[in-house]
């Protein structure tokens, strides 16, 4: 009897330690976007962009696994201009973190100044702290009279969202939201050709495994465009303000069985930002 009582308190009090360790807020580490390029230059029309974003794994696993994992967007930006005059030009972006970028103008390397920071970021002191750090950087080349490709690809972080499992405050398990945004509002600042286009992908590879060929890949994505403008058909509100709406895509069948590829067609209404999410 004594035992009994005995081992019943040792699993109460064992269960009451778990319980009391998963009294937690949900993970969150969250980055600013980066964005377009920018530029004084008046003369030059934007005919076309692409951009390309290929993500890495989602976060998955443990809480403990997903602290020690790091994921990156690998970020690509290819304009099309038009230059009414040959000339020499400048241009700059915002980096999330202080990464090394690479540009180019027509084929030809462009030398990429050191991320100058613009905001210091604050420290973090809970999980649901939003890391508010951005870079400029800067680069400068040659641009003939006509058509011109401009490049610029770096790197940025994804950032991870963590979803309650349980009944809260008790987590018993966790799943995770991987995400990234991008800032499409300095575009608006060029002068767009009328039959402007911008072509988007995005990739995320899957580590689904064999149980993809079975039932499918476990990942949902999402994509969404933030607007100024307060729509009533809004899914929900940005954190510095907007509305975001879900943008509509295509998933290609013919990406490679290690990832899911994502592709959006946009003329002069594309929104002011981009956010997508890959959540399981």
């Amino acid at each position: 009897m004594i035992k009994t009582i005995l081992l019943t308190f040792a699993l109460i009090i064992g269960i009451s330690s778990v319980a009391t360790a998963n009294m937690r807020a949900p993970y969150r580490n969250e980055f600013q976007g980066s964005t377009e390029i920018r530029t004084s230059i008046p003369n030059l029309t934007v005919m076309k962009e692409e951009l390309l974003f290929a993500c890495d794994f989602p976060y998955r696993g443990s809480l403990n696994e997903v602290l020690h994992q790091t994921r990156e967007v690998q970020t690509s930006a290819t304009y099309q201009v038009f230059s009414t005059t040959e000339t020499d030009a400048n241009f700059d972006f915002i980096l999330t973190v202080n990464q090394p970028a690479k540009a180019s103008i027509n084929g030809i390397a462009s030398t990429v100044s050191t991320p100058v920071e613009l905001n210091k970021p604050k420290p973090k002191r809970s999980f649901g702290d939003t890391i508010d750090s951005s870079y400029r950087v800067s680069f400068s080349g040659h641009l003939k009279k006509g058509i011109n490709r401009i490049n610029v690809s770096y790197s940025q972080p994804m950032s991870v969202h963590e979803r309650m499992g349980g009944i809260y405050p008790f987590f018993i398990t966790s799943s995770f939201t991987s995400t990234f945004s991008y800032d499409l509002s300095p575009l608006r600042e060029w002068k767009l050709d009328d039959a402007f286009t911008m072509d988007i992908r995005i990739t995320f590879k899957d580590d689904s495994g064999w149980s993809k060929h079975l039932f499918g890949s476990d990942y949902t994505f999402h994509l969404y465009g933030r607007s100024k403008q307060v729509t009533k058909d809004a899914d929900y509100q940005g954190r510095n303000g907007g509305y975001f709406t879900e943008i509509p895509f295509a998933k290609n069948p013919a990406a490679p069985n290690d990832s899911n590829e994502i592709t959006i067609h946009f003329t002069k209404d594309f929104p002011e930002q981009l956010k997508a999410t890959c959540e399981y």
